[in-house]
């Protein structure tokens, strides 16, 4: 057609296990997917695909009418095995949702386009990653003219997250045609290269990872319980418990937030942050006091991991609450 296309990338975009292919084009870009029964179709078709059909996952308008031939590259920065597409056409650079197509990043960045792509590398050893990509003014006050305010540049510009919770991943990329296997973690080439799809965790193209997976990320996990030593003052304690079982370590501050009753409907009693990083392995202990006890009296509890500026971004996020039932000064004896 005449939206043509560039090289394509290929990746988990929807966490279903399975690999779908992306490609960029001159009016739009475009996620294929092959259709099974009961999956999800975001883009509205035509016709309703048949099982075994590839179809159109989702479409994005993007604008390359200059070359219809820019690449992409995918890269999973929150863990969650859904990997965003980057992508950069003639005036912006975006990091697409790669389940549904969404914008989660829009840089202005003006590019007369040929080849090129946005990378992702950890470009500091930060442990972080982090996206490369370049700017020229060639052709931009025509391209994005119709943008109001918009300001071509010209050079090598890197992005990284502010508050380092995009996942880590190699300093490597050393080809167009980057696919893992066809470079070790300190850039050289293997002498005999496995097969990128028969390697686990794999099976992708022009996705980078790090170490033996793509998705390392932390992954904090909370348990509580209550310390009744004080009850002769008519008050206890909520011992919380925060541990990082994933493999990437967290910083200081995360918001561990406490409610009275069974769930986030409740009044909210407490928000306690943590003083420490959490490096993978490690675990912190937080106390919460209740006071004016009545004896005998259960009490419920919920617990969880709060939302906001220091929001962690895991590789699994199911395992961030704790409720307690009936919890108190119980025992005969406080009577």
């Amino acid at each position: 057609s005449s939206n043509r296309g560039g090289p394509p990338t290929i990746a988990d975009f929807d966490d279903d296990s399975r690999p779908e292919i992306g490609i960029a084009g001159g009016y739009a870009y475009t996620v294929y997917d092959i259709y099974r029964p009961g999956e999800e179709v975001v883009y509205e078709q035509a016709t309703a695909p048949q099982p075994g059909e590839i179809y159109v996952r989702w479409t994005e308008t993007t604008q390359d009418l200059s070359s219809n031939a820019t690449g992409s590259s995918v890269f999973d920065f929150e863990g969650d095995g859904s990997a965003e597409v980057i992508y950069n056409d003639e005036c912006y650079m975006r990091a697409y949702s790669g389940a549904d197509g969404s914008s989660k990043l829009t840089i202005a960045n003006s590019s007369a386009t040929i080849h090129e792509y946005p990378l992702v590398v950890d470009i500091d050893g930060d442990n972080n990653s982090e996206i490369v990509i370049v700017a020229n003014v060639t052709n931009a006050s025509s391209n994005c003219d119709h943008i109001e305010n918009y300001t071509p540049r010209q050079g090598i510009f890197v992005y990284g997250d502010p508050q380092d919770r995009w996942v880590r991943t190699r300093r490597v990329w050393n080809q167009h045609s980057y696919h893992v296997t066809n470079a070790t973690s300190d850039g050289n080439v293997p002498v005999s290269e496995a097969d990128n799809w028969d390697v686990p965790g794999l099976n992708n193209y022009r996705q980078n990872v790090q170490g033996e997976g793509v998705f390392n990320a932390p992954d904090l996990v909370l348990q509580a319980n209550v310390d009744t030593s004080s009850c002769e003052q008519h008050s206890f304690d909520l011992s919380i418990s925060v541990s990082n079982i994933g493999d990437l370590g967290v910083g200081e501050g995360v918001p561990i937030v406490v409610y009275s009753g069974s769930d986030e409907s409740g009044t909210i009693l407490d928000t306690i942050t943590t003083e420490r990083a959490l490096l993978p392995g490690s675990s912190l202990t937080l106390t919460h006091r209740v006071d004016n006890v009545i004896y005998d009296l259960g009490y419920d509890f919920f617990i969880t991991i709060g939302s906001g500026e220091n929001t962690v971004i895991e590789c699994e996020d199911g395992n961030n609450a704790v409720t307690l039932t009936e919890v108190g000064c119980l025992d005969k004896e406080w009577l």
